[in-house]
């Protein structure tokens, strides 16, 4: 069904990620993608992606093209080159109407589309000035510091002068998926408020985060873990700015007054050895019979072990931009106990369940608290779930994009008249 932007049109995506499907299907920019191409095909619109790697494919209205050989080191140079080659044939045999870059992954072809005057659009998650504080966390001595001080941040700062800052100006519009990003983005780089649009990252139809009864009997058998237990879930990539081990810190101490509760945890990440040895998992047999490392779980079936959970940890230390894993564990209607960050209460609300950053022992008593009261369990699971559908609905995105796109046409098709006038 066509909305606001009133006629079909034929729409390319550029995500120099990899988007597939099963174990490795993680991540807020590629779920990003995905629920971007399943909006425009139920808006009634034809989708070109191109990405980095991939199964090429010519669907109907979808079309797919891995712009690098899987046997290809493919670094940005060589994404940047590929990619505009890739764009310049898709637009030879299917002129394309308007352009999405995930982050800035147009800017090989945007010499192209600018010169073509195709409008671009840039989806923007973090900026690289957010970085400066998050990487800041792995900094753990004087050696790392150095490092960091020395290649890193000159690293950062070119980026930001070279590349960031000239690619969004150059953008017909900005969809921000966050508010505090938005700010920076209007005052840091000076871009004007009106070509900046917030459309918070929201879940497809067809995604199926919804509580499956059947699923949860079938995850705590299958784990030998009775209905009377409790389970807390983690479900991120493992390294330090997710705050994973501040959880099985915490961990420690809730089995000492809780000892009927587990801790499952979803994941992978250069953390895992750390995680693992650092928090005697091997060495204590308490920890081994009641932490579960699942590794990396397909993200088709998080709902089934969401649905197992009962309590939902957020645990990060950096402060993310709009974490998809939050948005899930909301519209699953699960309670959620998070870090106070100002990106946590843009999702959850000021009426959120919020520790301390590094607090173990605020994190325990929370853990403690939740894993005792079902009744405030299933009040935090209700508003969580009515939030979530209120908020950060498909139906409201959608209405936002297509204002987006009307937009961006509008002014293209008035700037085109002009020229031809001219």
């Amino acid at each position: 069904m066509l909305g606001s932007s009133s006629r079909s049109l034929h729409l390319c995506i550029l995500s120099d990620r990899e988007i597939s499907e099963g174990p490795h299907d993680w991540g807020g920019i590629q779920t990003h993608t995905k629920n971007l191409i399943s909006l425009f095909l139920r808006e009634g619109h034809a989708v070109s992606l191109i990405t980095r790697e991939g199964e090429e494919l010519n669907n109907g209205d979808l079309t797919v093209i891995p712009a690098i050989d899987k046997r290809t080191d493919g670094n940005n140079k060589i994404w940047y080159r590929a990619s505009a080659d890739a764009f310049l044939r898709l637009h030879g045999r299917k002129p394309v109407d308007c352009t999405f870059s995930e982050g800035e992954a147009v800017w090989g072809a945007m010499k192209s589309i600018l010169e073509k005057r195709i409008p671009i659009v840039a989806c923007v998650h973090n900026l690289r000035f957010g970085h400066f504080y998050d990487n800041f966390q792995e900094v753990d001595g004087l050696r790392p510091l150095g490092s960091y001080t020395c290649k890193f941040v000159p690293k950062l700062l070119y980026g930001m002068l070279t590349l960031e800052i000239p690619f969004l100006k150059n953008c017909k519009r900005i969809i921000s998926v966050s508010p505090t990003v938005a700010r920076r983005i209007e005052s840091l780089y000076h871009i004007p408020r009106e070509r900046i649009t917030v459309i918070h990252n929201w879940l497809s139809p067809e995604d199926g985060f919804v509580f499956n009864e059947a699923a949860r009997h079938e995850i705590r058998k299958q784990f030998g873990i009775s209905e009377n237990d409790i389970i807390f879930i983690l479900v991120g990539s493992l390294w330090r700015p997710k705050g994973f081990r501040v959880v099985l810190r915490a961990f420690e101490e809730v089995l000492k007054e809780v000892p009927n509760s587990y801790l499952f945890i979803a994941g992978e990440g250069v953390d895992r050895d750390r995680l693992f040895f650092e928090n005697r998992l091997k060495q204590s047999k308490v920890l081994t019979d009641h932490v579960r490392l699942l590794g990396l779980y397909p993200r088709s079936e998080l709902p089934s072990l969401l649905s197992a959970a009962d309590t939902f940890i957020m645990s990060s230390l950096a402060n993310e931009a709009f974490p998809f894993t939050l948005l899930e564990a909301m519209s699953m209607g699960l309670p959620i106990i998070a870090t106070d960050t100002r990106a946590h209460r843009e999702v959850l609300g000021n009426e959120g369940f919020f520790v301390k950053r590094r607090d173990a022992k605020s994190l325990t008593r929370a853990m403690i608290s939740f894993a005792s009261n079902l009744a405030y369990r299933k009040e935090e699971a209700i508003t969580n779930n009515k939030r979530a559908n209120e908020c950060f609905s498909y139906e409201l995105a959608a209405k936002k994009i297509n204002g987006v796109i009307s937009d961006v046409m509008a002014q293209s098709d008035q700037g085109n008249n002009s020229n031809n006038n001219n």
